[in-house]
């Protein structure tokens, strides 16, 4: 099978899939997000969300989707600080029933409906949509190259074992040269979501809000990974136990985004947040909470830092308010 076929089982198989089995987030998980950190993370996306709300002159109702709300911390933050200023109805895109059980108790709001798809989202008022750490979990296809032609980077079994394997060739006319390169990544259903959104928000306005980790510009090659017990892992090894991402190609979304929306452009996660307040935020926290005040600043850092999560991550915006 296909790279995105094996991912595709390792993390959502109804059985045996990983996040259909285990609650991955945490100290006692996998990895740890951002919204998990600290509040001020959620709290900085709230202040972005109520700024587009004001943009589109604060409408009688707002949707807010979040894609993979992970145990629903982020979501529980713009709750806390939109919900008091602005009509919101929460929709969750999860197909986890374990972290949708987990979010329910986390969010703890009283308009809240879970989706396994976009394609159930309400049209009648605006968007704002949401994904942090969403993207890096869809499945991807590798193309690898063989004497200058890119073949399908498949998972097959070798002398009783899992192993990649080469496979057939592919032909499609988006995919660079292969010449100098070894592995290129490329997703048609990241792509395929992002622009099913887009075509939403241009139909209801609203805003699509991406953070995720990503590949700076044209540097796209192998970044597939396994991570269990906050540690990396071969990608063939603890299938079904250990979560598998990658790093997302913000430029291919830039590619297939319609016409008519505004783009942000690609920043960091740095640059986003420092836009949205977090400075200020951090201080009133500290000054207000002096001994927590290591710990605040400490998880400000790590979502900050250039050598932390500062400008590996990168956040897109495509809006029409």
């Amino acid at each position: 099978m296909d790279v995105a076929t094996f991912m595709d089982y390792c993390l959502t198989h109804p059985q045996y899939g990983y996040y259909n089995t285990r609650d991955p987030f945490g100290v006692t998980g996998d990895f740890i997000t951002a919204p998990e950190i600290s509040q001020l993370f959620g709290e900085m996306i709230a202040i972005y969300i109520r700024m587009a709300c004001e943009h589109l002159g604060l409408p009688p109702l707002v949707y807010i989707v979040e894609c993979g709300a992970g145990r629903g911390s982020m979501m529980r933050d713009i709750v806390r600080a939109v919900s008091p200023h602005i009509n919101i109805s929460i929709h969750i895109i999860e197909v986890s029933q374990t972290l949708r059980d987990i979010q329910k108790q986390t969010i703890n709001f009283n308009d809240i409906t879970w989706h396994d798809n976009f394609e159930k989202i309400p049209n009648d008022a605006p968007l704002i949509v949401v994904g942090n750490e969403f993207l890096d979990a869809i499945p991807i296809h590798h193309a690898i190259n063989v004497n200058d032609k890119w073949y399908e980077h498949c998972v097959g079994v070798v002398d009783d074992k899992l192993s990649f394997i080469q496979g057939a060739p592919l032909n499609a006319i988006d995919l660079p040269d292969p010449k100098g390169r070894v592995i290129y990544e490329f997703s048609p259903r990241r792509e395929s979501i992002h622009r099913e959104i887009c075509e939403r928000i241009k139909l209801q306005k609203g805003l699509v809000l991406w953070i995720d980790y990503g590949f700076d510009a044209n540097e796209n090659k192998a970044s597939l990974q396994a991570i269990k017990d906050h540690k990396y892992s071969h990608i063939l090894d603890d299938v079904g136990s250990s979560d598998i991402s990658s790093l997302v190609d913000f430029e291919s979304l830039l590619k297939v985004t319609p016409e008519g929306l505004d783009i942000s452009g690609i920043i960091s996660q740095s640059d986003f947040l420092k836009f949205c307040g977090i400075d200020v935020r951090c201080e009133y926290l500290c000054q207000n909470h002096p001994k927590d005040r290591d710990m605040i600043l400490s998880a400000y850092h790590r979502l900050v830092d250039d050598d932390k999560m500062g400008s590996l991550f990168k956040v897109l915006a495509v809006s029409k308010l």
